[in-house]
């Protein structure tokens, strides 16, 4: 395996380690915006559509960096 590969492999698992790392505190901070958006609004809805933004970059971010879009 050449050293470029190895380096991307490297780099696509540290994104997997940060993300496990991170579940715990993207959870404690779902919580806290739910309870911050009730607060304010009376509603959870400010809150989900937060967290399903938060949910879509992350995807954005961790997405395979060879998918080529098709026309």
């Amino acid at each position: 395996m050449s050293l470029g590969r190895k380096i991307k492999s490297f780099v696509e698992d540290f994104k997997v380690v940060i993300l496990l790392l991170m579940i715990p505190v993207l959870l404690i901070l779902f919580r806290l915006l739910l309870t911050a958006s009730y607060i304010l609004t009376g509603g959870y809805l400010l809150g989900i559509i937060a967290i399903l933004l938060v949910l879509l970059g992350i995807g954005w971010i961790l997405k395979p960096a060879d998918v080529e879009r098709r026309i």
